[in-house]
Formats: structure tokens, sequence, C-alpha cells
């Protein structure tokens, strides 16, 4: 069983990426500031860097997320061809 603590950590980290993602997606990388992400998040820098080095890590984790979605969706598509 997790602890709340274990929870509320991974909710926060995923709030980031979530925002991150949006925020990355309409204004792209570079106009993406991470104060506008945490605002978005509703968490503080602080949090943002508990969880990531920086700009460059939490784009990095995006994108993995983005990228393993995709990839489940071509997987269901392929399969569903099948």
């Amino acid at each position: 069983m997790r602890s709340r603590r274990a929870d509320y950590s991974e909710s926060t980290k995923q709030a980031l990426v979530d925002s991150a993602i949006d925020l990355f997606t309409k204004n792209g990388y570079a106009a993406t500031s991470l104060d506008a992400i945490v605002k978005r998040s509703r968490v503080t820098k602080g949090a943002l860097y508990h969880h990531f080095s920086g700009k460059q890590a939490l784009f990095e984790a995006a994108f993995n997320q983005v990228e393993h979605k995709a990839i489940g969706q071509l997987s269901t598509a392929v399969v569903g061809e099948g």
C-alpha cells in the first residue's frame, strides 16, 4: 500500500508534466517559462525542482509521456487491423 505522501508526490509530478505538455504544445519550448508551468500546475517552483532538475528535464519527461501514449495508440491501431 502506498503512502499518502507518495500519492501526493506522484500527483504533483504528473500535474507538472501535464501542464508542461499543454504549454509546450501551445507556446513552444522557448516561449514556455517554468513560472507559467508551476502557476498552471498550482505548485511551487521548489516542488518543480524537487522532481526535475530544470526545464530540459521536465521537457524530457513530457516528451516521454507523449511518446508512450502515441506508441500505445499505434499499437492499438495495428492490432485492431489484424
